[in-house]
């Protein structure tokens, strides 16, 4: 091979090496910009968590509030009603958190999207269930949960001033008087700030025809409506 000969091949080489790693720079960056590679965060922790990401921040605004909802409460075996009043969006962080009493304790569970979408599409499952007359009379457990999730879980006696992070939630269907239930139960997890501590194992229950409001208190559409809601009336000119 002649010395020309030798430099035209190592330059077509070259060339072609050159364009291989632009292309594979490329395509990280196409990755990158439309957000197809998979990534967790702290709103990431149901089963539904792999399928879908969700966003961390709605708008920079302080808490709304959100319209009171009716549940109920379990104490010595027996349901009793448990109006939730204060319920909030928090568009910082795209969180909803529900203040209610459980005993002694003032709780507060902070819900992310990816839960809230559990809990949905859990109400959707008890509702064919009933229809269909396919619900099961027992314990509920981990196992026989329509979906697990992740919530951050606050409690004490005065106020929550005690929390635990990335607590699990369990959404299950429960018999009380030969009557299904739909509840959302917390079990015990240790705490985050301060350490050593234990939540309170914790249970939210809903009645069929209750569970409409809690639907509407967390479609995600409604809530991303409340904060455009201010992003207009902010950029009103």
């Amino acid at each position: 091979m002649t010395v020309k000969g030798y430099v035209r091949m190592k330059k077509t080489y070259t060339a072609i090496f050159s364009a291989a790693i632009a292309a594979l720079a490329l395509s990280a960056a196409s990755c990158a910009s439309t957000g197809s590679t998979v990534s967790q965060d702290s709103s990431s922790g149901t089963s539904l968590a792999t399928k879908n990401t969700y966003a961390t921040k709605l708008g920079d605004f302080d808490p709304i509030s959100l319209p009171d909802i009716m549940s109920l409460g379990c104490s010595f075996n027996k349901l009793n009603p448990r109006e939730l009043t204060k319920n909030y969006l928090v568009p910082r962080t795209n969180k909803i958190e529900i203040y209610y009493r459980e005993g002694v304790n003032s709780m507060c569970l902070i819900l992310p999207e990816s839960t809230r979408h559990a809990i949905l599409d859990s109400i959707e499952k008890f509702r064919d269930g009933l229809d269909e007359g396919t619900l099961v009379d027992e314990k509920p457990t981990e196992k026989n949960a329509f979906a697990t999730g992740s919530c951050d879980v606050w409690w004490g006696v005065m106020s929550p001033s005690m929390g635990a992070e990335l607590a699990k939630m369990c959404i299950n269907c429960k018999f009380m008087d030969d009557k299904a239930y739909f509840v959302l139960r917390v079990p015990s997890a240790q705490s985050t700030k301060p350490k050593g501590e234990w939540s309170p194992y914790t249970e939210i229950y809903f009645s069929p025809s209750q569970l409409d409001s809690l639907a509407e208190l967390l479609d995600q559409e409604k809530l991303q409506g409340l904060v455009q809601q201010k992003i207009d009336k902010a950029m009103a000119y």
